[in-house]
C-alpha cells in the first residue's frame, strides 16, 4: 500500500505512532495535526529530492557507449511519472516500466522478464544495477543476470556475499569503471 500511495501511508504511520504514545500515557496531537505533520514531511521529502551528482552524465555515457537502458521502478504510475518528468529521465531509457502501470513490480520475476522482453534480451545479457539486495539484486541474480549493487551510503553492515551481487560500488564513478564498454570509452 505504501508504494501505491506513500502520502497516505505516511499519515497512517504517523497516526499509529501517536496512538501508541497516547496509549502509553503520553500527550499526542489531534488527528488533523498528525495528518498535517505527515503531509509536511511528504512535501519536504519531495522538495529535497535530487538526482545524484553525475547521474545524468553517467546515463548519457551509457547511452553513448551503446547500452540499452531500462528503468524499473515500483510505485504508483502518476507519482513515478512525475519524478521521471521532473528530472528529465525519459530520453535516457529505451524502456520505462512502472509497477502501478503494468501491475507487477520488483522483486517479482515477471517484472524483470517483462523488461527483458521489451528490450528483446535474455537474462544472461542483462546487467541489473540497483540499490537493494532484496528488491533488485537477488531477484535479478536468480534469473541469471549480472548484478551491480549501488550502495553509496554503505548501508550494508558488511560486504554482500559474492552470491548476492557480482560487484558492489559506492560511487557513480565506480559504477562507470565496472562497465567494460564505458570504461574503454573514457580511457
Amino acid at each position: 500500500m505504501g508504494r501505491a500511495d506513500p502520502r497516505h501511508a505516511r499519515r497512517l504511520i504517523a497516526t499509529a505512532a501517536f496512538e501508541t504514545l497516547l496509549r502509553e500515557g503520553h500527550p499526542a496531537p489531534a488527528c488533523e495535526t498528525v495528518s498535517s505533520l505527515a503531509d509536511a514531511f511528504s512535501r519536504r521529502r519531495d522538495g529535497e529530492m535530487r538526482l545524484e551528482a553525475g547521474a545524468e552524465a553517467l546515463l548519457l555515457d551509457l547511452r553513448d557507449a551503446g547500452y540499452r537502458l531500462a528503468l524499473l521502478t515500483n510505485g504508483a504510475g502518476p507519482l513515478q511519472r512525475a519524478k521521471i518528468e521532473r528530472f528529465g529521465l525519459e530520453p535516457y531509457f529505451d524502456h520505462i516500466q512502472i509497477e502501478g502501470e503494468v501491475g507487477v513490480g520488483k522483486p517479482f520475476p515477471d517484472a524483470f522478464r517483462r523488461a527483458f522482453a521489451a528490450l528483446a534480451v535474455e537474462a544472461p545479457e542483462v546487467c541489473v544495477i540497483g540499490d537493494s539486495l532484496e528488491w533488485d539484486i537477488r531477484p535479478a541474480k536468480a534469473l541469471g543476470c549480472r548484478t551491480v549493487l549501488y550502495d553509496p551510503e554503505r548501508a550494508l553492515e558488511a560486504e554482500p556475499r559474492r552470491s548476492d551481487a557480482d560487484v558492489v560500488v559506492r560511487t557513480l564513478t565506480g559504477l562507470a569503471r565496472c562497465l567494460p564498454a564505458l570504461h574503454t570509452q573514457r580511457e
